[in-house]
């Protein structure tokens, strides 16, 4: 046994079968791998394939992506987590039941979008959308990702309240939703002629758009054109998620 060992570590021959390091009575069932994977260059500065050590600070720097499973999320285990009510499209909700454009719906196979900037990992249940100053026949709601592909959809549901929010669950329960990231709210109706109208944004820098040849109630097949990057105004609709 080397005559240098620090008091309070029990020796063991590594060369002995079953042998095993101990730290006051402790076992260490680290491999050398995996202590080798402190063994960084400088506190507070990430490595590749290190732990990451937190300078005199507290911080660290030159990290990577953080990726969080569905649902979790920084503050995930209490600290801070949105609430999906203030998550409206643009970024903008409403503050006036009579805000913005006033928009009819145009034909019963077209789907009206807006961009939705979902901040943090949030769970949504439902979509809340502002109605316009005639109310009509029914209206399904869409949740789209940023690559266009479908998350949910609300059942077909009867238009009620003029220049009122409007809310729907979605279809098939609460969705878990991963941010930050853009999403889109699809809008979409079964009644024309000018009596089933629901409230667009008319100014903005986000994307918002319409997808056409739709058949009403089915929601668009993934595409690119589901989550529009360029402003056209007057058809996306103002919405919140709930």
């Amino acid at each position: 046994m080397p005559n240098n060992i620090p008091v309070g570590v029990a020796y063991a021959d590594p060369n002995l079968t079953g042998g095993a390091w101990a730290v006051d009575g402790t076992a260490v069932t680290a491999s050398a791998a995996e202590i080798n994977y402190t063994d960084v260059t400088a506190a507070g500065t990430a490595q590749a394939s290190k732990a990451l050590i937190l300078d005199a600070n507290k911080r660290a720097s030159s990290l990577g992506t953080l990726t969080f499973a569905a649902g979790e999320g920084l503050g995930g285990g209490g600290g801070f987590t949105p609430s999906p009510r203030t998550i409206a499209t643009g970024g903008v909700p409403a503050i006036s039941t009579t805000q913005g454009g006033d928009t009819s719906t145009g034909a019963t196979t077209e789907v009206y979008f807006a961009e939705v900037p979902v901040t943090a990992n949030v769970s949504s249940t439902g979509v809340g959308w502002l109605n316009g100053s005639a109310v009509a026949g029914n209206v399904t709601a869409y949740l789209y990702d940023s690559a266009g592909v479908f998350v949910a959809k609300t059942a077909s549901t009867a238009q009620s309240g003029t220049n009122a929010y409007q809310q729907a669950n979605w279809a098939g329960g609460a969705v878990a939703l991963k941010g930050p990231a853009p999403y889109y709210i699809g809008w979409s109706g079964d009644t024309t002629g000018g009596t089933q109208k629901f409230r667009t944004h008319t100014l903005g820098n986000f994307g918002q758009n319409k997808v056409t040849g739709q058949v009403y109630g089915t929601q668009p097949a993934t595409a690119a054109a589901n989550a529009p990057t360029a402003f056209v105004t007057a058809l996306g609709p103002i919405a919140s998620l709930f």
